[in-house]
């Protein structure tokens, strides 16, 4: 059995609290797909009901927070 060395990770999980505060701070899935729309991963957010999409200004708000957070946002 080849035993493997594990490598140390290239991102502290305690840097990315902020990531998940700012995702995870109000709907999650909604959030979680905005986020997904800044980073350009998909082209919208829009969501099935009964889930409702961010508005305009709670987008604004998790981008700013992303930022803030130090995701560089395109």
């Amino acid at each position: 059995m080849t035993r493997v060395t594990p490598r140390p990770p290239t991102v502290s999980t305690r840097s990315l609290l902020p990531v998940h505060d700012a995702i995870f701070s109000g709907p999650g899935a909604a959030n979680a797909k905005a986020a997904m729309q800044l980073l350009g991963v998909i082209p919208g957010r829009h969501m099935r009901l009964p889930l409702l999409p961010l508005d305009d200004d709670e987008y604004a708000s998790l981008g700013s927070a992303l930022r803030a957070a130090g995701v560089p946002i395109p």
